[in-house]
């Protein structure tokens, strides 16, 4: 019982202490290159705004204006420089794909954003810029 005890209280803080990092944190903008397969697709805009919070809960908000649809990002892992967020959109479903998995890698002063989606071969990768007031 004591064992069983230890598990879940690691398993609990491990999950607790999974939050956005504080370089990660504010605005990020920039074109996303997109490739379906071994081609290369569309060139679109994309708008990242991310705040504090934890697993599961909600973490920010994601805007393709290009596509006019966005949402709300959730946090899925967490690590020092890089998260995993599911894109739910709140808008604009019937034009973008929904709940797709986006990696946030930090590196100096840029974002590496991935997209990809479980169920597609397409998947969208590229460099983001902190947006300055």
């Amino acid at each position: 019982m004591k064992k069983l005890l230890t598990l879940f209280l690691l398993f609990s803080y491990s999950v607790q202490a999974q939050q956005v990092p504080q370089d990660l944190i504010g605005t990020r903008t920039g074109k996303v290159t997109e490739w379906d397969g071994p081609s290369k697709g569309e060139v679109y805009r994309v708008n990242i705004t991310l705040n504090t919070g934890g697993f599961k809960e909600k973490v920010g908000t994601v805007n393709h204006p290009d596509y006019r649809c966005g949402g709300d990002l959730y946090l899925k892992e967490s690590t020092s420089i890089e998260i995993a967020v599911i894109e739910m959109l709140t808008y604009g479903k019937t034009l973008c794909v929904n709940e797709g998995a986006v990696k946030l890698s930090f590196a100096v002063d840029k974002v590496i954003y991935e997209w990809q989606h479980h169920s597609l071969p397409n998947r969208a990768q590229e460099v983001l810029r902190k947006k300055t007031s």
